[in-house]
């Protein structure tokens, strides 16, 4: 740097200090300023200051003065009435516990916020046989805000008063009420639970008494409630597919977030009750003021741990009435019966099939279950007579699927016939005689499938019955102690992708009776005229069936499994009596000869055959002509 840089700087600095000697404040000023700094670094103590330890407490209240305090020019009255308005005198205070016991319900409250902080259905054990809870204060937070005095509030910042009311006599209900004052005892917000001693449905209600500018200033709440779902059952993956939110909207359908995987939703319709599920439990909640539409989102996450299912939560646009919001909670165990009586669709949730299927379910075989139920037997014989049963019912099914095998059986020699004589010659000659046989026989070699396919909603049916079914859950059989969760003879220590980690008894024993059945069926099948390359396809299928189901099942319900095997079983009986008492293979043979000779009157099937042909024989020929 030259002389005349160095000398500009000098200049420039000496200026500045003149300024900053010119311009500095009086002893007055600073007096005044170092107070006001004095002043924001104690408000900041005051309210920054870390809140005790919580202290659990069972049914011990905490009083608050309605009054004004005599210190309300402090500075930590100041920033309370700041931030809280009339609320302040409920912003503080230590969290306290209490709990409310009835004979179906151990519920768990705090203070802060008066929130309920956990549920422990006492008939009820994990399949770990500890004590089943629906949540805890680690895995679930609820909480509602609100406005007030032009400020946006939460719940879960006040700490409210509460009072018990106990039952006098065994049928009446235990109410516990939370109330958080805002200036005097005539101003509070008010949260009531209601417990009946023999009802999982309990009462829940928001109220704003005495505090018209909250009703004015909120046409509703939104109620926060985030929930981890708890491991209760054995099995991580039938529990992940079971869990997820389901709610009824205003139009009457009941519909579900996606089940195993994340999703989210906002409603596009006012619900009427929205339920965090899992797979045998739920906790629901149900309003006649209506969840609003759109700004209510439901949000269902994956989680990557032995101790929750998934993370489920939930924000709820709850409209006001009259300033309150009341509602119904339930908080118990999915039994279709029991969620039934409701006659709010609550039983919607259980995933008992779809259109035919579910109504197989609900019309069939829950009454036949039921009736069952009813007889004390252990449920691993319930099970194996009302396999039978339904197996006795389609006999006539049965019946006609083996007639139509044993006819195609004796025309096997006379198809073998026309394969010799078309070995070498068109396919469509050969093609058309085998129809004519049929035709002149009066065979359908379609009937055998059609009673295959009535069976087929009773088979779909039971896959989603058992592990649904609530009585199974924990009920054991043989070897397996579960019915509504997998059976293991044998763990592997370690998982095979899609297979598992162990090896299910009732799963094998399935897939070996299935296939025999297989076997058994295919026998009468290719004794139809299959041949070559139809009767190769036949003895991969006869293997490769049972091992896929095998694989696929063998960690679904043991009951379900149960079922398939003495379905199998049970089949395989009837078609040995039908065979020895009921089918004689002589008789069909000279009954089929016989039809040879009448006139023959076709069919829809047999036209519908006649039609494809010529249409093929035309295709044929045009080809053909381009040659």
């Amino acid at each position: 740097m030259d002389k005349k840089g160095i000398t500009g700087l000098l200049l420039i600095a000496a200026i500045l200090m003149l300024w900053q000697y010119v311009n500095q404040p009086s002893a007055e000023e600073q007096a005044a300023l170092q107070a006001q700094q004095d002043s924001i670094a104690a408000a900041q103590v005051v309210v920054e200051q870390p809140v005790e330890a919580p202290v659990e407490v069972t049914e011990t209240p905490v009083t608050y003065d309605t009054t004004t305090s005599a210190n309300g020019d402090s500075l930590q009255n100041v920033a309370l009435q700041s931030k809280f308005g009339s609320l302040a005198q409920s912003a503080t205070g230590n969290e306290e516990f209490t709990t409310v016991t009835t004979p179906l319900i151990t519920a768990t409250f705090s203070n802060k916020g008066g929130r309920m902080v956990s549920v422990e259905l006492n008939e009820y054990k994990t399949y770990f046989q500890t004590p089943l809870l629906l949540f805890t204060g680690d895995s679930s937070m609820l909480d509602f805000d609100f406005k007030f005095e032009n400020r946006a509030l939460k719940a879960s910042d006040l700490y409210f008063t509460h009072e018990i009311i106990n039952p006098v006599q065994e049928t009446d209900s235990t109410v516990i009420i939370f109330r958080a004052f805002a200036g005097n005892s005539q101003r509070y917000i008010e949260q009531r639970y209601t417990f009946f001693p023999d009802d999982y449905m309990s009462k829940y209600s928001i109220n704003f008494v005495g505090m018209s500018e909250v009703v004015a200033e909120n046409n509703s709440i939104m109620l926060n409630w985030h929930m981890r779902a708890l491991n209760k059952e054995k099995g991580m993956d039938l529990q992940k597919q079971k869990t997820t939110f389901f709610f009824r909207t205003n139009d009457g359908d009941t519909d579900y977030l996606s089940e195993g995987r994340d999703d989210e939703e906002a409603l596009e319709l006012p619900a009427q009750w929205i339920a965090f599920k899992q797979q045998f439990f739920s906790v629901t909640l149900i309003t006649d003021n209506k969840f609003k539409a759109n700004s209510t989102v439901l949000t269902t996450k994956k989680i990557n741990s032995t101790d929750y299912v998934a993370d489920l939560s939930a924000k709820m646009d709850l409209e006001l009435t009259n300033g309150g919001a009341p509602m119904d909670l339930y908080l118990g165990p999915n039994g279709y019966s029991m969620l039934k009586e409701y006659d709010i669709d609550l039983d919607h949730q259980i995933d008992l099939g779809w259109g035919i299927f579910g109504w197989v379910n609900r019309f069939l075989v829950i009454p036949v279950f039921n009736v069952l139920d009813g007889t004390g037997l252990s449920y691993g014989i319930i099970i194996l007579i009302l396999t039978i049963f339904i197996k006795l019912l389609l006999s006539p099914i049965t019946y006609k699927t083996y007639l139509s095998s044993a006819k195609m059986k004796v025309l096997k020699p006379e198809i073998e016939e026309i394969n010799e004589k078309f070995k070498n010659g068109d396919s469509m000659k050969k093609q058309q005689a085998t129809m004519d046989l049929y035709k002149e026989t009066g065979v359908n070699p379609m009937a055998g499938c059609i009673p295959m396919l009535i069976q087929m909603p009773i088979l779909y049916a039971m896959f989603r019955f058992f592990p649904a079914a609530l009585e199974l859950r924990q009920k054991g059989f043989l070897w397996a102690d579960d019915l509504s969760a997998y059976d293991s003879i044998y763990d592997l220590g370690f998982k095979i992708p899609m297979y598992g980690d162990h090896i299910s008894g009732f799963t094998i024993l399935m897939a070996v009776s299935m296939i025999f059945y297989t076997k058994n069926n295919s026998q009468m099948s290719m004794g139809g005229g299959m041949g070559g390359a139809q009767e190769s396809q036949m003895k991969i299928m006869m293997w490769m069936m049972p091992i896929m189901m095998a694989v696929f099942l063998n960690s679904f319900a043991a009951g379900l499994t149960l079922y398939y095997f003495t379905a199998n079983m049970v089949t395989m009986g009837q078609q040995f009596v039908i065979k020895k008492f009921f089918i004689d293979e002589d008789k069909i043979h000279a009954k089929l000869q016989a039809n040879k000779k009448k006139p023959k009157k076709k069919g829809m099937f047999a036209k519908q055959l006649d039609k494809m042909n010529e249409g093929q024989v035309a295709q044929n020929r045009q080809i053909r002509r381009k040659k």
